[in-house]
């Protein structure tokens, strides 16, 4: 269903050196130099009507913010640090590590996580893997290693129904 709208945005912002990208439902316009983002707002709103598309653009998660700004670094639920490498953040490192050791734990004592859940914090894995490989190998390595579990086999396990 996007696929048209995605040509029709892309090819539009192109012509005015504005980058276009869309993760699912996320949108993320960026440029070299400012531009007037509620220009930008508009077509994308009168695009995504032309299309008859089910889609609003939420206020509440349009943010626009100059490259210095803090704002600017955040896309589509990832970052850029100061070092210029990707990242999830750290609050997420930290959720991901405490929902991790939870899982673990409530595995090794029996009280088995509902299945939604399993998917759920594997699916976060699979994702914070492609986007931090380093890290997130080495805190799954570390989590086995201290519980002595392999962690991978356990979201095997659950999602094959040999546990719960």
């Amino acid at each position: 269903m996007m696929i048209p709208i995605d040509h029709k945005l892309f090819n539009e912002l192109a012509e005015r050196k504005i980058v276009y990208t869309r993760y699912a439902d996320d949108i993320h316009i960026s440029a070299k130099e400012l531009f007037p983002w509620r220009d930008i707002v508009k077509l994308i709103e009168d695009t995504l009507k032309e299309f008859n598309a089910p889609f609003i653009i939420k206020n509440e998660k349009t943010h626009f913010g100059k490259k210095a700004g803090r704002s600017a670094n955040w896309m589509l639920g990832q970052n850029l640090n100061k070092d210029n490498n990707i990242t999830v953040g750290w609050k997420k490192k930290n959720y991901f590590k405490s929902a991790l050791c939870s899982f673990i734990l409530d595995t090794k004592n029996k009280k088995y996580w509902d299945l939604g859940d399993v998917y759920h914090l594997r699916g976060q894995l699979s994702y914070y893997t492609m986007i931090e490989p380093e890290y997130f190998d080495k805190i799954v390595k570390q989590q086995n290693t201290k519980w002595n579990v392999d962690v991978k086999e356990m979201f095997k396990a659950y999602l094959n129904g040999s546990i719960a």
